[in-house]
């Protein structure tokens, strides 16, 4: 852990998402644990998707957005290698985060420290 504080990289892929991205970072953004980098890779989308995520200026947000589209498999690997936190998290474009879910996975962490993964249960 960095600052005796769990980062997480929180990942978010999309490809013409624009109906649902805004409630995907904005559940990100409203995050009752600051301690984390938030990276969103866009897949070449074709409608509004990019203009919605360019609108956002949080520091904690990394923004990239490939020239032609790569699959979703490639988009994910790429952001994947741009993760720097301890820990990591998908939220996809048509996906939302609990205000305390990164809280509850410090926890969880910090108690099973051993543990090779931790998830929960999604929920519609």
């Amino acid at each position: 852990m960095k600052s005796g504080r769990t980062l997480f990289t929180i990942v978010t892929v999309t490809y013409n998402s624009s109906k649902w991205v805004k409630n995907a970072i904005e559940s990100v953004l409203a995050s009752d644990y600051a301690s984390f980098e938030y990276i969103i890779a866009d897949d070449c989308s074709s409608d509004e998707t990019w203009e919605i995520i360019s609108t956002y200026s949080d520091s904690r947000i990394r923004k990239f957005r490939h020239e032609q589209n790569r699959g979703e498999y490639a988009n994910r690997n790429f952001a994947l290698h741009k993760a720097t936190g301890d820990y990591l998290l998908f939220v996809d474009g048509d996906d939302e985060l609990y205000k305390d879910a990164l809280s509850k996975l410090a926890t969880y962490v910090g108690q099973f420290p051993d543990a090779g993964s931790i998830w929960g249960v999604p929920s519609n």
